[in-house]
């Protein structure tokens, strides 16, 4: 909302105040400072604090003067616009843009990414009662709100674990490069006897459908739980769209049927949490052709093309740079287990993708 400036107010002072909007928010490098201290120094380290006392304190004083305020002073600048896309339009563009976050099928097999999902994460909570009700005098007719919310989260899929929700397509088909059960099983780690969910292909389920995953449910946990009805639950719970679909509307679908799933009239609320586009690469370009060559002569078979889950900002770089051909590629396949305990990289994956780029480079430059 604009300042008034009176009429009678000097130039430079009427600019002043124009330009002056009282209650804006800031944020200062002493706050930004003690945000990153706070974020180091929690409660888990009370007890060791109360047996050390005033000792702590220097302990926190040296690295947050020696570490934590230039580092803060820095990321404010950074954070600042010292380069935006606004100030200097097309600087970060290219004809081909290379982004080695992804990975191949398998080792030894040549793969570009070309979809990945797009993301919708929601935060439910139930409740059906004032506070928490001792089960052996209320427990039967009671409404326990847990199992409301049991219940609900158990309609968003169908009976052979398909993500199933009212209003979203969950029938899409996967045109790229198949990815054989047996192979998923053992990338996935599933354990025998135990049966994959929902129908289709794998890379259907994978690439083509709406795919939901319940994160974590708020609850008493067993160990230190009481024999009460609960009065309230929630969960956060995620669901990943496939190119084709909008997010938000992905996101009003699921928060419809959830609400239209309470039973016993539960009372549901459902907080948005963040939200993604899904993104599909186009593949018809010289830079794809370069790259589909480049990989042919490494790995000795053709370039195949699948999906992926990640959250890599590709529309934002296509909306910076829309004429240039965006090529996701790297060596992180399956069995690299990437972000669990176990993350690791095959050697041959890094030396044969190292030549791939060279030959990309050469193959490229010359053909344009």
């Amino acid at each position: 909302m604009d300042v008034p400036v009176p009429d009678d107010l000097p130039q430079g002072q009427a600019a002043k105040a124009t330009a002056t909007k009282p209650g804006s928010p800031t944020l200062t490098w002493v706050t930004l400072a003690m945000m990153t201290t706070a974020s180091v120094a929690s409660l888990r380290s009370a007890p060791t604090m109360a047996v050390y006392g005033l000792a702590c304190v220097f302990l926190y004083l040296v690295p947050a003067i020696v570490f934590l305020l230039p580092t803060s002073l820095v990321s404010a600048e950074l954070a600042s616009g010292w380069w935006s896309s606004a100030a200097h339009p097309g600087d970060i563009c290219a004809d081909a843009l290379l982004i080695c976050d992804t990975g191949n099928a398998a080792v030894g097999r040549p793969t570009a990414t070309t979809v990945l999902r797009g993301l919708a994460n929601v935060v439910v909570t139930v409740a059906t009662l004032h506070g928490d009700l001792h089960s052996g005098m209320f427990g039967g007719p009671a409404p326990d709100a847990l199992a409301a919310l049991i219940q609900m989260l158990a309609t968003l899929r169908d009976a052979e674990g398909g993500t199933r929700i009212d209003g979203l397509d969950c029938t899409g088909t996967w045109t790229g490069a198949p990815y054989e059960e047996e192979q998923f099983r053992a990338d996935a780690s599933v354990l025998d006897g135990v049966r994959l969910t929902g129908s289709g292909s794998v890379a259907d389920r994978l690439w083509a459908r709406p795919a939901v995953t319940v994160l974590g449910i708020d609850c008493a946990p067993v160990v230190g739980s009481a024999d009460a009805v609960p009065a309230t639950a929630r969960a956060r719970v995620s669901l990943r769209v496939p190119p084709g679909t909008d997010s938000d509307a992905a996101l009003a679908a699921r928060t419809a049927h959830l609400t239209a799933a309470a039973p016993w009239g539960a009372r549901v609320s459902v907080e948005k949490e963040r939200t993604g586009s899904p993104f599909r690469a186009a593949t018809d370009g010289p830079a794809y052709r370069a790259m589909g060559r480049a990989m042919e002569q490494a790995y000795g078979r053709p370039m195949e093309f699948l999906g992926q889950g990640g959250s890599i900002p590709c529309n934002v770089l296509a909306g910076t740079c829309p004429d240039a051909e965006i090529i996701l590629m790297g060596v992180e396949e399956p069995r690299c287990l990437i972000h669990a305990p176990d993350e690791s990289v095959d050697p041959s994956e890094i030396r044969t993708m190292s030549l791939v780029e060279a030959l990309f480079l050469l193959g490229y430059a010359s053909a344009r």
